[in-house]
């Protein structure tokens, strides 16, 4: 009988555990955002294997921000770049990745951001670069608060 007590009270003690540990462990909710910027190139600078270029940042002809990015060379043919996308009275995006040394499309990682973008995460998409604007594409997700 003892035994049988036991066994209910820890299949209990189970059940109970399992209806309250999928709530306690359900990741956060999250909301994705797609933020499309238009790049226009304006100063650059070469010191030994590292490129720091600046850029004007916009929407539909209307300046938001600017960005810097700054590539490393690894190889002749491939570089660590990370952009900064400063969107003013927003906050900051942050993307790192790698590129080759044409101007092809590249996606980055979104890896964190800054006020309204705090907790970022997601894809940086670029365009191609031999057009006079590129485009940057950005998808993201910040936690829910």
């Amino acid at each position: 009988m003892l035994r049988t007590t036991l066994t209910v009270a820890l299949a209990a003690a189970i059940a109970a555990l399992t209806v309250v540990l999928p709530a306690a462990g359900q990741p956060v909710s999250s909301t994705t955002r797609t933020l499309r910027l238009d790049s226009r190139f304006t100063y650059s600078h070469t010191t030994g294997r590292l490129e720091v270029a600046t850029d004007k940042l916009s929407i539909a002809h209307r300046v938001v921000g600017h960005d810097v990015v700054d590539c490393a060379e690894v190889t002749k043919a491939t570089f660590e770049c990370s952009f900064t996308e400063f969107i003013a009275g927003h906050g900051t995006l942050q993307a790192e990745g790698f590129q080759g040394d044409t101007n092809a499309p590249v996606t980055l990682a979104v890896v964190g951001g800054t006020g309204a973008y705090a907790s970022a995460s997601g894809t940086m998409t670029t365009s191609d670069e031999n057009t006079s604007i590129e485009h940057y594409e950005l998808r993201y997700t910040l936690p829910n608060k």
